[in-house]
């Protein structure tokens, strides 16, 4: 059979560690001097929002909405609907759905706030702003103005968490801030602070993180919990230094003509691979495959190009081995989707194995579904499971 191609699974295992350490919420505005709170800015629209169940109606008065997409989870977005009403000569009164329950009650109005309860660069001086205290997802205290020639609503969301970190032999306080004011740790959308000198504050261009699943502060790394509410927060001390780390394309039927992809780590640096020789000395850490593009000539004489593209999912994370001399071994195809390309005279039936399924085509390309790549599309395709049953047929007509 030509072109046959097995796909093993992930052979590189996350050490069994459970979270070392959790940070405490505070429910300040401020971290010492550091402003460590997050905001979020929102258009105003007259038309209803559809996370509420009927509009409000004021006679005489211009009546704008706005939603705060608060967050219980990555996948619960708890919609918090904000009415600015407005009449003329008067200070604006802002309805808040404090208990995100789709309706707005007329005692869930919005305080105005003194310029002691504010967080730093909030509010100008002899700018309005208001005080909301809203009960879902978390209970949270918000502050809320106006902004953008009053075309949009900004928001400030109270609350951050700490905790104490090993950073080489000290113990450095730490920072987590949800700079998009949703309630939930993202990566990359949140930030963490460390005071790495010990100085007692938070330098914001040396000392902050962009939040990631691995973070390296110094010589130290650490793995911190994501898509979890910002007062759930944990942290584990993660591996450092470098791995040998064996590549692997699984079980490949034919000679491997050439070979060609990468291997990004979470900070972005990106690590070519040409070859499965030799191993490669990592550092330890997560890591995104980017792609594979594969080479393979079969018994007959056939060259099948294989294109495996990444599609995002769960990083891999490369960690030393029991023995530390010992290479881990990972799977450079992992969790990639595929393309296949046949090139040279195939017969109609020849048939391709990949992973659990077997395509039976002639200058066929695959990316998520049939589509014409250039090349003449089959007869028919069959894709059939290991042991032989038909899960798919298609026949392709033209004219």
């Amino acid at each position: 059979m030509g072109g046959l191609l097995a796909v093993v699974g992930l052979l590189c295992v996350v050490p069994g560690r459970g979270w070392a350490g959790e940070f405490r919420f505070v429910d300040q505005w401020q971290a010492g001097d550091l402003p460590a709170y997050g905001r979020v800015s929102v258009g105003l629209a007259s038309v209803k929002p559809a996370a509420l169940r009927r509009g409000l109606r004021e006679e005489g008065a211009t009546v704008r909405y706005a939603v705060l997409p608060l967050r219980e989870s990555a996948e619960a977005e708890v919609p918090t609907v904000l009415a600015i009403v407005e009449r003329e000569g008067a200070e604006p009164v802002i309805y808040v759905d404090l208990n995100a329950d789709g309706r707005l009650a007329r005692n869930e109005v919005a305080r105005r706030a003194d310029s002691k309860e504010l967080p730093t660069g909030f509010a100008k001086a002899d700018e309005p702003a208001w005080i909301a205290e809203v009960t879902r997802p978390r209970a949270r205290t918000v502050a809320i103005r106006l902004s953008g020639l009053s075309a949009m609503v900004t928001c400030a969301v109270r609350g951050y968490v700490r905790a104490r970190l090993p950073v080489g032999r000290e113990k450095r306080e730490a920072v987590l801030v949800d700079d998009n004011a949703d309630l939930l740790l993202e990566e990359g959308r949140d930030s963490l602070y460390v005071d790495v000198d010990g100085n007692g504050s938070f330098d914001r261009r040396t000392e902050r993180f962009p939040l990631q699943a691995r973070v390296g502060v110094g010589e130290a790394a650490f793995r911190l919990a994501l898509n979890v509410p910002l007062d759930e927060a944990s942290w584990q001390v993660a591996p450092t230094g470098t791995v040998p780390v064996q590549l692997s394309l699984g079980a490949v039927a034919g000679r491997v003509e050439s070979l060609s992809g990468s291997l990004s780590e979470s900070n972005g640096h990106t690590h070519q691979v040409r070859s499965l020789d030799q191993p490669l000395d990592l550092p330890a850490g997560l890591y995104h495959p980017n792609g594979v593009l594969l080479k393979v000539q079969t018994e007959d004489g056939h060259l099948w190009t294989y294109t495996f593209g990444a599609v995002g999912g769960e990083p891999i994370e490369i960690a030393p081995a029991a023995d530390p001399s010992t290479p881990v071994t990972v799977n450079l195809l992992d969790g990639l989707r595929f393309e296949i390309t046949v090139t040279g005279a195939v017969q109609p039936e020849r048939e391709v194995t990949f992973d659990s399924a077997v395509l039976t085509s002639t200058g066929l390309r695959l990316a998520g579904g049939e589509r014409d790549g250039g090349r003449a599309l089959p007869d028919a395709l069959r894709i059939l499971a290991p042991g032989g049953e038909v899960l798919q047929e298609k026949a392709y007509s033209f004219g």
